[in-house]
């Protein structure tokens, strides 16, 4: 319940981010993407996590589904620290119909 609860208050933030970081032109294909890779790691990584938590306690299941998370944070911390400067979306005007 708990996993659900911080999947759905995580996912507009991922989505924010990649609408910011990504050309608009293939921003569906990394949308695509994102999303089957986030099926991908729940397909392979949940049935193992789930047996060492079976095996051992959910306190060691919590701890090596933490160090999986590892790599995907460094991604995330690169991909911010690579970002160009002018690409903050601050320079997106909005309309807002007549003057």
């Amino acid at each position: 319940m708990l996993v659900g609860l911080f999947r759905s208050a995580g996912s507009p933030l991922v989505a924010a981010w990649l609408v910011k970081v990504s050309d608009p032109a293939s921003r569906a294909t990394l949308f695509s993407l994102q999303s089957q890779l986030d099926s991908a790691g729940q397909l392979v990584g949940g049935p193992p996590i789930g047996s060492v938590g079976q095996r051992f306690s959910i306190r060691a299941a919590l701890g090596v589904s933490a160090l999986l998370l590892v790599p995907a944070a460094l991604c995330y911390l690169f991909a911010v620290m690579r970002q160009p400067a002018g690409r903050g979306g601050d320079d997106v005007s909005v309309s807002r119909g007549s003057p």
